[in-house]
């Protein structure tokens, strides 16, 4: 018995649900794929309004926006199963096997399937950053999530038993874009809970233009530095990188060089070719930003 729990906010939905419902029904599995809208825009409201005429669906609008954790805790708390899988909205199923391989290890606490990117780059290039980033930094394989099943958590495309989940929750203290999946792989690992990596990707469909994603990506620094100073601490390189030079005394020193080429590398992230260590050095200027 099954919940898939899909949170959805400003995008179309239909041909994910529609691949999961199919899913379902040809395994004869027992099951339920819970949809609520996070009082998305309208046009995306009409263009999933057929969502509940899907077998096993059910819909929901919601009138005020609760966010991204809050959201994730209601759909849980309302399951009628007690496994959960919970889905990102705009994931798209990649292999028929999808739900099968999951039912193969829903006897585990939780389980990971990961994510990928398109192999070939958007022809957009307004696209590049965004892509870039995702198909050379998110998209791990096995092996590697396994040796970091915690720090290589992504929250888009896991399976977790319902009463595990409602003990640990998303932390819905964490406002706007970012972390709550490490945030809640930190709670995993603090009461000794294996993680099961397998192979069972789903493809993330939705690729931001570049300005947007740098402005969610200050809003994710900015979360970062919020958790940090109420004492969680995620490891993430980011911060070690911030450890580092305030180890050495260079913070000054980095921002002034910084300061001198950011123009050009505003540039370049901005460009059709993008080089992600200019990225980091983005994310650690407005680390720093938040310290001084």
């Amino acid at each position: 018995m099954l919940s898939i729990l899909i949170p959805i906010y400003n995008y179309e939905v239909t041909q994910l649900v529609s691949d999961l419902s199919y899913q379902l029904v040809d395994l004869n599995l027992v099951g339920e794929i819970r949809c609520y809208d996070d009082a998305s825009e309208e046009h995306f409201q009409k263009a999933n309004a057929q969502l509940g005429t899907i077998p096993l669906v059910i819909y929901q609008n919601l009138a005020h926006n609760l966010g991204r954790a809050a959201i994730r805790n209601k759909l849980a708390t309302e399951a009628q199963y007690e496994t959960l899988l919970f889905l990102d909205c705009d994931s798209g199923i990649v292999r028929s096997s999808f739900l099968s391989e999951y039912m193969q290890h829903r006897s585990k606490e939780i389980v990971t399937g990961g994510r990928i990117y398109p192999v070939e780059p958007p022809i957009d290039t307004a696209l590049s950053l965004h892509w870039k980033y995702g198909h050379q930094r998110e998209s791990k394989g096995v092996a590697e999530r396994k040796q970091n099943p915690y720090t290589l958590f992504h929250s888009n495309n896991f399976l977790i038993q319902k009463d595990l989940f409602l003990d640990i929750k998303f932390d819905e203290g964490i406002r706007g874009y970012g972390y709550e999946d490490l945030v809640l792989a930190k709670a995993l690992q603090s009461r000794g809970i294996m993680v099961t990596v397998i192979d069972n990707p789903v493809m993330h469909l939705c690729i931001e233009r570049n300005e947007e994603f740098l402005s969610k990506t200050r809003k994710a620094v900015q979360n970062l530095y919020a958790l940090n100073q109420q004492g969680l601490h995620m490891n993430t390189k980011l911060e070690r990188a911030s450890r580092r030079i305030s180890r050495f005394g260079m913070g000054g020193l980095f921002s002034y060089f910084y300061k001198r080429r950011e123009a050009s590398i505003m540039q370049n992230l901005l460009s059709a070719d993008p080089n992600l260590r200019f990225l980091a050095y983005y994310k650690l200027k407005h680390y720093l930003a938040c310290k001084s």
